[in-house]
């Protein structure tokens, strides 16, 4: 309000300019569908209106009907000793009675609320009444669904297992594994996590290069119970050494081309050297007590403005992310394409979005591919959901844009 009264006095130092001459400076294009530089006015009458009597002479102010507008809307109010006149002049071509009255009740809403809150930024204040808002955020927006809340990761993943066990899970370059060699594979690392200590919400790390082998280790990390915390081999000393502590992570996953950790007095399992002892662990599902409510993961934001923070994801959140949802098609046709940094939120959806519901995942090689690379990618395997980085996204629409010919569902942001 202090800003509002501030601007209207230094414009009054204005006042006299005339109007014709403001537009002619100003060099306002005209059209007769509306009038120039402002179509709304807003107008407040606090002169004396009061009936005015002399010796042979009385007068008072009379309302006089008006049947047009003279802009296409026109809030007046009136001051008198007890209230204030509320009007709106509006144009009936562009705003309906409704419409109008829906207005006015938000001007209400906002006068009642700069009453009790008048230190506050107009922006900060609300024009919905509870029943808009519940309307709004609640009844239009579907905030429930069906989604199966109890379930984990790993008993979804399972039920996929069940139902396409020969269906192709991972592709990477001229590597594949089925849904069946998936869980089983995940399945031998996650009894020997346990045989070594692993229990529920135990925090296990993973540095590796993206490779089939890092979603059979993620995967076997949850059929363990734990939950796992991504390491990339080029963090930052800092960052790295910072996650680690704050962490505590009972084991480490990783492989030859990845950083070592010797000064680390925790198990350090190397999935290449070390599958001949895997390897002998039982193929069968693991059994133990895991709840949705239970860790799934944890991520670390980027630190800029401090430490990094990690953020602790459930089970249940990344099932609500992935499974009876409103916003992407799930199902056992679309092939994704994984591309984002294992640390990225991006990754949960490419993953799970796909491994929950019997699609396919083809793998984003090592390397930083070039545009001309990404698209080839894209058309060879034929990528159906697809989630880009904004940037990302525009480059690809400036460079590669026939590479999106059979994508049908596309993610950027």
């Amino acid at each position: 309000m202090q800003r509002v009264r501030q601007v209207s006095l230094e414009a009054y130092a204005h006042q006299y300019l005339p109007f014709e001459q403001l537009l002619e400076e100003l060099k306002i294009s005209r059209s007769l569908s509306y009038t120039p530089l402002f179509q709304i006015m807003f107008v407040l009458q606090n002169a004396p209106l009061k009936e005015v009597n002399f010796s042979d002479l009385s007068w008072s102010p009379i309302d006089i009907p008006r049947q047009t507008a003279k802009f296409d809307l026109t809030l007046s109010l009136t001051e008198t000793d007890d209230y204030i006149v509320v009007t709106f002049e509006y144009n009936t071509d562009l705003f309906e009675q409704n419409t109008i009255r829906i207005l006015a009740e938000h001007f209400q809403n906002l006068l009642e609320a700069i009453i009790v809150n008048p230190e506050h930024k107009i922006s900060e204040l609300t024009l919905l009444n509870q029943d808009e808002k519940q309307q709004i955020l609640v009844e239009w927006n579907q905030t429930k669904t069906n989604y199966p809340r109890e379930a984990t990761i790993h008993q979804l993943f399972e039920q996929q297992v069940e139902q396409y066990p020969d269906a192709i899970a991972l592709t990477y370059a001229d590597q594949q594994l089925t849904y069946r060699e998936l869980n089983i594979k995940a399945n031998q690392i996650a009894h020997y996590l346990r045989k070594i200590g692993t229990k529920t919400d135990t925090l296990i790390g993973i540095c590796m290069e993206r490779s089939i082998e890092t979603f059979v280790s993620i995967l076997g990390i949850l059929k363990a119970g734990a939950a796992y915390v991504v390491l990339e081999k080029n963090y930052p000393q800092e960052r790295l050494e910072f996650i680690l502590e704050d962490t505590q992570v009972y084991a480490i996953i990783t492989d030859p081309n990845s950083t070592h950790f010797p000064a680390l007095n925790i198990p350090i399992l190397n999935l290449e050297t070390d599958w001949q002892i895997l390897s002998q662990e039982s193929s069968n599902n693991p059994i133990h007590q895991v709840t949705a409510e239970n860790l799934a993961y944890v991520m670390y934001t980027s630190g800029s403005t401090g430490k990094p923070k990690g953020v602790c994801i459930p089970h249940r959140g990344v099932v609500r992310l992935v499974k009876e949802n409103n916003y992407v098609n799930f199902n056992t046709e679309e092939i994704f394409l994984q591309a984002a940094p294992l640390p990225f939120d991006a990754s949960t959806f490419e993953i799970w979005g796909a491994l929950l519901n019997g699609g396919r995942i083809v793998i984003l090689p090592n390397h930083q591919p070039s545009l001309n690379e990404l698209g080839e990618i894209i058309k060879q395997y034929n990528i159906t959901t697809l989630w880009l980085t904004a940037g990302l996204f525009h480059l690809m629409v400036d460079e590669q844009l026939q590479s999106f010919k059979n994508v049908r569902q596309l993610l950027a942001g």
